[in-house]
This record gives C-alpha cells, structure tokens and sequence, in this order.
C-alpha cells in the first residue's frame, strides 16, 4: 500500500471491515476479531494505529444502525483530520508516492543494468584469465617437450660418443695384438 500511495498514507488510513453481522452471528465482536489477526493485515492495523471501523451489511441504508455505524466512519476520519493538523491526504501527495515508486524503480532498473554489466565483465575477465592459463599451460608443455627433445637427442649423442669410444677401444686392442 505505502508502494502505491506513499509513506505517509497510513496516517490518514481507516480500514473499514463489512460483515460485522456475521461476526455478531458467531458471537464475536469485532475486537476480538481484530486480536486475533495475524500477518500483513494486523501489520497495517498497527501502522494505522488501530484505525478501523466495522460495517453491519444487514442495516437498512436508512436505518438508524447504519447512520450511527456511517456516523463512526465519519467521527473517525474528524479525528484523523484533527491528527493531521487539518490536512487531507491530496493528489499532489498520491503524486509525490507515483513520482518516488517511480524513481525507485530506475534506480533499481539501473542497479540491475549495472550488475548485469559487472557480472559481463567478470566473465570476460574469468575467461581471459582461462585462456592465458591455458596459453601458460601449453607453453610449459612445449617448453618440456623441446628439453625433452634436447634430452634425447644428447642421450643419443652420447650413447654414439660411448659406442664409437667403445669401438675405439677394441680397435686399440686389436692393433696392439697385430
């Protein structure tokens, strides 16, 4: 309600509940009805400080029951007047709500446009760092490729420098037997 009417507007709220006669019917008068409620409802009874009156849908329009329930209600938005210095709840003030409900909702549209935007660039941030990650991962890989490449190649080598020193060897031998 104070979405769609501002702030303010509980302290000129009266809420008006019909069907007293059924209350009646039960026997439960309305007071009872009012402590026994819960939730959002007794919420708003609260911030309107208990403001309420109850209708009797069975009284005759012109019946004297109704005049003193209707002459409650008015009794009742007197005191409300009196509360508020003499002022009434206005258009401009159902305005002002509209305005507010409004700006409230562009800023929470641009909050969620600006979210939206950092979300984007966080992923695009991730993903760059998950290619260069990748990128570092297949240049490590290249890099012990290429030393093991080396490696071999030097075991090679060796081995042939061991081989030909070997058969050095047994030539030497050979020529000194000759």
């Amino acid at each position: 309600m104070k979405m769609l009417f501002g702030k303010d507007c509980v302290k000129y709220l009266i809420v008006v509940f019909t069907g007293r006669d059924n209350l009646d019917r039960d026997g439960q008068t309305i007071e009872d009805y009012v402590q026994e409620m819960t939730g959002v409802f007794k919420d708003l009874l609260v911030e309107c400080n208990n403001r309420y009156v109850a209708f009797d849908n069975t009284f005759e329009p012109t019946s004297a029951d109704n005049k003193e329930q209707v002459q409650q209600l008015f009794d009742l938005a007197d005191k409300i007047l009196k509360e508020n210095g003499g002022k009434y709840f206005t258009n401009d003030m159902l305005s002002e709500a509209h305005r507010s409900r409004k700006e409230a909702e562009e800023r929470e549209k641009q909050q969620k446009a600006e979210f939206e935007k950092k979300t984007n660039e966080m992923k695009m941030r991730q993903q760059e760092l998950q290619k260069q990650v990748e990128l570092e991962r297949q240049r490590k890989r290249e890099q012990e490729r290429v030393a093991r490449l080396r490696q071999e190649q030097q075991n090679r080598e060796l081995e042939k420098l061991n081989t030909r020193m070997m058969q050095l060897k047994v030539e030497q031998k050979n020529t000194r037997y000759v």
